[in-house]
């Protein structure tokens, strides 16, 4: 399986950016990313749909401004405050086969504050809820298409 890394080079705040990624190159200009010469990538029609042959490694990451925070199949690495309470995340009504998120203990304190994750249908290990209780632990959770599973 190959791995396409893509890395900024520029600055943001408008204008060109230009990535470079294993083996081609990628520019984003006026919102627009124009992938160039990458093995396993390629475009069908007029340029208007990319497919990419092989992983993406890059996630977004969330921190939370109030709880129970419902979490979105985008959200990738998301960071609890544990500081002052317990807190619950709610995982995604109906996410895709093989999803993955990424939950991280971000205060140290969920020994004393617990991180409860839980599935908005269905199980998460055959239970209701996952609770997080180490402190700066992390679970990595995945939906195998019937339920979420701690990984």
């Amino acid at each position: 399986m190959s791995q396409y890394y893509i890395a900024s080079s520029g600055g943001g705040g408008g204008g060109t950016t230009t990535f470079n990624t294993q083996s081609g190159s990628a520019t984003e200009s006026g919102g627009a990313i124009t992938i160039n010469g990458a093995n396993g990538i390629t475009t069908s029609g007029s340029g208007s749909t990319v497919t990419i042959t092989g992983s993406i490694i890059g996630y977004s990451i969330t921190t939370p401004g109030s709880y129970p925070y419902t979490a979105n199949p985008t959200d990738g690495i998301i960071l609890v405050n544990t500081s002052s309470s317990a807190n619950t995340i709610n995982l995604p009504s109906s996410p895709t086969n093989g999803l993955p998120l990424y939950i991280k203990d971000n205060s140290g304190n969920a020994v004393t504050h617990n991180i409860t994750l839980s599935p908005a249908s269905g199980n998460i290990d055959g239970s209701a809820s996952y609770v997080m209780n180490t402190n700066y632990g992390c679970a990595t959770v995945v939906y195998s298409g019937t339920q979420w599973l701690v990984i």
